[in-house]
């Protein structure tokens, strides 16, 4: 396992894209919109790592409740899993709250799901399925 990416909730996705290209050597440089989970995504690739940078796609939705509680900054941290269905059941039989639906298609195509926050004690985990995607 590694760490995949950290997810960044902002409140303007193209101003942040810009305050963090003028501090890191970013690579490659990826944005989409995801209707399901209500958010606009910029992924932001440089040589070892990703920062996901997510902006509410509207007043409603996970990202855009949890900048109006907590304000943005950091949201979740993601890590790779070989195989979801087995790091699912295990988190599952140990106690840990999945949030649904569970596991889902995620903006890089690959499968991800969620660990609770009152899991891990404030931290939201994305389990993301090892792809070889970058």
């Amino acid at each position: 396992m590694m760490i995949d990416h950290i997810g960044i909730a902002v409140d303007a996705l193209d101003d942040a894209v810009k305050l963090y290209r003028r501090i890191l050597k970013i690579s490659k440089e990826e944005f989409a919109v995801s209707q399901d989970e209500k958010v606009k995504t910029a992924l932001l690739w440089f040589d070892n790592g990703m920062l996901e940078l997510l902006e509410p796609a509207g007043r409603e939705g996970a990202v855009a409740d949890f900048i109006k509680k907590r304000g943005p900054g950091i949201h979740h941290i993601a890590v790779s899993v070989d195989n979801l269905d087995d790091s699912l059941r295990k988190a599952s039989e140990n106690g840990f709250a999945v949030v649904p639906p569970g596991a889902r298609r995620g903006i890089r195509g690959n499968r991800v799901a969620f660990i609770h926050p009152r899991s891990l004690k404030g931290v939201l985990l994305e389990l993301c399925e090892t792809t070889t995607q970058k």
